[in-house]
């Protein structure tokens, strides 16, 4: 099923070329991110830049390494319509770098507005998320094409941790500066649920028009909690490749399609899609084929609303049934008591793999989740272990860290 219908020319056109690319240091907190706007009048107006992380509590200088060897700045650019480059990882693979144009980048800063109902020029950004992925990098686009620089909360980048009242005061401050602009967020579930825990933090929700949640499965008490307190939240489906977010609770942006493979793929094509990757024409060939992204995602339709399943590359074996793990989290993170699970599947000789349920929660529900797992998907899919936690351990991106899970889940 195509999902609206795009009619402009496929972004994946690419030429050599011979510009140079600025690496943009970005340090911890709001002195990197003030830095990035500083440079983002060079990437809107012929140049090209690359924002790299800057090492610090939560950035090791091995991700920074990575990171450059995806970036190669060193190496001239090979498309004339680049003028950024970030890099994707998803939660357990090598960087690649993505090359982004202004006219992707514009095409999604105006979907977003769109999509929310208030325009560019009336709206005032927090940065609560790290801005070297697209997430993060987009809120900052937004807020040049605005006008307005952006707020930053002190923990962006891993200056500090993350604390609740960081939020409020940082909500606060903006409150002052915007001066009657719309206040607007784009935060991950951890993030949403440690704000809701606190008085103070739910009355600084309120004062944002939207609140944008993405980086993760954003569904069942979470939202619900939000929504409870009337707070306007939008769930974010996008990749880098697509400029972040591009789809918002199942509605496409405007200039964009979303189509759904004979397999299930979730295939994307519009405005905002990415030239392709950093010196892999291999790779781009592969994922960009007909003016369509291939996401990697498995996803349907229903009366033009998108639902993501999971990845096609997360179904594993047990005892010789396949299960989607990404389903196994859908399932469990609707349950009432779980604020955060991630699931992951380990080789077993005997039974393929075995799944492990790392949950956030405050609740005994053991029980609970394996009888939910076996009703809605089967015995099989019910995981073997289930190991509450304080939190999920994330990647500079804010992505969960799946290697370190499953490093605990064979220990």
């Amino acid at each position: 099923m195509l999902l609206r219908r795009f009619t402009g020319t496929s972004p994946n056109l690419a030429v050599m070329a011979t510009r140079a690319l600025a690496r943009i240091p970005v340090a911890p907190g709001p002195r990197g991110v003030q830095d990035l706007f500083a440079a983002l009048p060079d990437a809107f107006e012929g140049k090209a830049i690359a924002p790299v992380p800057v090492t610090s509590a939560t950035v090791s200088d091995t991700y920074v390494t990575q990171i450059l060897q995806a970036i190669r700045p060193e190496i001239a650019l090979e498309s004339d319509g680049a003028a950024v480059v970030l890099t994707t990882s998803g939660s357990t693979g090598s960087p690649r770098g993505v090359l982004l144009s202004t006219a992707s980048l514009r095409a999604s800063a105006q979907g977003a507005a769109e999509l929310i109902g208030i325009p560019m020029a009336e709206s005032a950004w927090l940065v609560a998320i790290p801005v070297t992925s697209a997430g993060g990098f987009a809120v900052v686009v937004r807020s040049w094409l605005a006008g307005f620089e952006p707020e930053t909360l002190p923990s962006v980048g891993g200056a500090v941790p993350f604390r609740t009242e960081h939020f409020v005061a940082s909500t606060q401050q903006l409150a002052h500066r915007a001066k009657g602009r719309a206040l607007l967020t784009s935060l991950v579930p951890t993030q949403l649920a440690r704000i809701l825990d606190d008085v103070e933090g739910r009355s600084a929700l309120g004062e944002y028009s939207a609140i944008l949640v993405g980086g993760a499965r954003f569904d069942g008490t979470i939202r619900e909690r939000a929504q409870a307190a009337g707070v306007k939240v939008l769930s974010t489906y996008g990749l880098t490749e697509t400029c972040g977010g591009c789809v918002y609770d199942g509605k496409v942006f405007p200039g964009v399609d979303v189509r759904i493979a004979p397999d299930g793929e979730v295939l994307v094509s519009g405005d905002v899609l990415a030239i392709g990757y950093r010196l892999d024409p291999t790779l781009t060939a592969q994922r960009f084929i007909d003016g369509w992204l291939h996401t990697g995602d498995i996803g349907s339709t229903d009366e033009g609303t998108l639902s993501i399943v999971g990845r096609r590359d997360d179904i594993v074996t047990v005892k010789g049934v396949n299960v989607a793990t990404s389903a196994v989290e859908r399932v469990i993170s609707a349950i009432s008591g779980v604020d955060a699970c991630a699931v992951i599947a380990t080789p077993h000789a005997i039974d393929g793999h075995r799944l492990t349920a790392f949950i956030v929660t405050r609740l005994d529900l053991t029980s609970t989740i394996r009888a939910t797992v076996a009703d809605q998907l089967g015995p099989v899919a019910a995981p073997s272990m289930i190991s509450a936690i304080t939190s999920l351990p994330v990647l500079p991106n804010g992505k969960t860290d799946r290697a370190a899970l499953a490093a605990r889940a064979i220990d």
